[in-house]
């Protein structure tokens, strides 16, 4: 199944904001849309996003993404608003365009998740003849989770709490009506997800470890490539594997192994026994993969990878860090993950950037003019718009690398460095 999740209005949008100023509803829209993505894909379910970024989108852009992923549900998350100061109207509510059909049900299932969870007053399902529910060629719903415009309500639209709810009563209505079993997010630090540190904290942070200059640098590739792995775990655990790339054991740097994988059939430990890939690029895929399965990532495993151990068995039996060790896990230490998150991943998490560059979200200031030396040279072209993703606040272009001193100023008025791509 595939669903299509709208995260209603963006940074742009006028007005769509609390009185006092301190909620913003974009800002809620996407966070309870990035929540419900995780409850939906932990139960196997395809996510396509509208608005991925702060960016406004339009509506019929929106409706263009949903029909043409033929998406079999359309979820819009909203929160409601009313008059033109601090009232008393509250309460829950979803939107459908005409009674009689599916989106009637899932909003029903919805319902029935949502007004025991929050405990909020029950609108019911109305129906109206927006745009997104009217125009999309699946069932379409547009929930409203409270209104900003009340005070206390306004207050719970703020909380972290409170919106981990949404998701998970949105999550449970659409599953139900689906017929599929709601997966509860599992108890420690999941290894799939978006980054939660920059590349500027890794190097920081293995650079302050001593790490080799060799090591520090394979932290432009995690972040590059590492997706659906968080990058910050996949790093971590290479800094254990390998001692900062230091090694000392077995593995040694130019098999490129970052993370001590063994080839498919090993007799021991020995040198032999481990993988041995052309480059870093590969090696890293080859952990990125490994990581991504053990996590149960949709989509895994993989018909082509490098990783030569990427049994379907292993698929999901890790959904965090601390439960890579353990029988038949990565590790058959029970301390192995815990150890990863303990020693290595939090000190991380806590580094801060360091360098003179203009850090994600710095708006103050001027970035520092690009050299000759810095300007694409032969062969090498500027990707301003393909594949790009925005990782952590900094824009990345495939498997790319960094132009020193090169950046660019976006419509947000933030500077984010440049990246360069290998032309072809």
């Amino acid at each position: 199944m595939l669903v299509c999740i709208d995260a209603g209005h963006g940074i742009e949008t006028a007005g769509k904001r609390s009185f006092d100023g301190t909620l913003r509803e974009y800002e809620f829209n996407r966070d309870v849309a990035q929540r419900l993505k995780k409850y939906l894909e932990l139960a196997g379910v395809k996510v396509v996003l509208t608005a991925p970024t702060d960016a406004d989108v339009s509506l019929a852009e929106r409706r263009r993404i949903a029909n043409e992923a033929k998406a079999d549900v359309f979820v819009s998350i909203h929160a409601n608003a009313y008059g033109t100061t601090w009232n008393d109207v509250r309460g829950w509510e979803i939107y459908i365009w005409k009674r009689g059909g599916q989106a009637e049900k899932i909003a029903e299932a919805i319902r029935a998740e949502s007004i025991p969870l929050l405990g909020l007053k029950d609108r019911g399902v109305k129906e109206e003849n927006f745009y997104v529910l009217r125009e999309t060629n699946m069932p379409a719903v547009l929930i409203e989770h409270g209104f900003y415009t009340n005070k206390e309500e306004c207050e719970l639209l703020k909380s972290g709490d409170f919106r981990e709810k949404c998701a998970i009563a949105d999550a449970k209505g659409i599953l139900r009506w689906a017929g599929i079993p709601f997966v509860q997010a599992p108890v420690g630090t999941p290894i799939l997800g978006s980054p939660q540190a920059t590349v500027g904290q890794a190097k920081a942070w293995a650079k302050k470890r001593g790490a080799t200059e060799e090591f520090i640098n394979l932290a432009n590739l995690y972040w590059s490539i590492a997706s659906p792995v968080r990058p910050e775990v996949a790093y971590a655990q290479a800094a254990k594997e390998t001692g900062f790339g230091k090694f000392g054991g077995a593995v040694t740097p130019d098999m490129h192994n970052p993370c001590g994988l063994k080839v498919t059939k090993p007799k021991g430990d020995a040198r032999e026994d481990h993988a041995r890939f052309p480059d870093w690029l590969t090696g890293v895929k080859a952990h990125r993969d490994h990581l991504a399965l053990y996590a149960g990532a949709p989509g895994y495993p993989l018909k082509n990878t490098p990783d030569p151990r990427h049994f379907e068995r292993i698929k999901g039996t890790a959904t965090t860090v601390e439960a890579l060790g353990g029988k038949d896990k990565w590790a058959p230490n029970p301390d192995y993950g815990k150890s990863i998150v303990r020693d290595y991943l939090s000190d991380l998490m806590a580094t801060e950037e360091d360098g003179s560059a203009p850090k994600p979200g710095d708006n103050t200031g001027t970035p520092a003019p690009a050299t000759d030396a810095d300007r694409p040279k032969a062969g090498v072209v500027l990707v301003p718009n393909a594949k790009m993703q925005n990782v952590a606040g900094e824009l990345w272009f495939g498997d790319g690398y960094r132009g020193r001193g090169l950046y660019i100023c976006v419509g947000n008025g933030r500077w984010y460095p440049v990246w360069l791509q290998p032309k072809g």
